[in-house]
């Protein structure tokens, strides 16, 4: 794992420079911002509306990219924007679950390692 971090209150997670050049630097933002999303979902049975909104930026700037990625991407990136949509769809019928959280955030971090390691 990369040692660096963006911020302290980012945890583990890299800085956007630790990601590498291409298609994984381009994204590295969005990622981010889901990862900083899926800790703010929790255990909760509705996400923040706020939270649900950066999950809709994020993924329209990931999907923008998706049809030119690394071939090394294209698979955990389909993966993550699969669980992003799953999140944003339950949320929208107020039928959201904790464990699609947690997928997304295992997709999620998949890529994050890919991309930095």
């Amino acid at each position: 794992m990369v040692g660096s971090c963006s911020s302290s209150a980012d945890g583990d997670l890299p800085a956007v420079g630790d990601f590498r050049a291409g298609d994984c630097q381009t994204i590295a933002p969005d990622l981010l911002s889901i990862a900083r999303d899926t800790g703010a979902l929790g255990t909760a049975t509705e996400p923040p509306q706020q939270v649900r909104d950066s999950l809709k930026t994020a993924q329209d700037r990931i999907r923008a990219v998706q049809p030119g990625l690394e071939t090394d991407l294209a698979a955990p990136v389909g993966a993550l924007v699969v669980a992003v949509a799953a999140v944003r769809l339950r949320s929208d019928t107020k039928s959201f679950v904790p464990s699609l959280g947690t997928e997304l955030s295992t997709a999620n971090r998949a890529v994050i390692d890919l991309c930095t390691g």
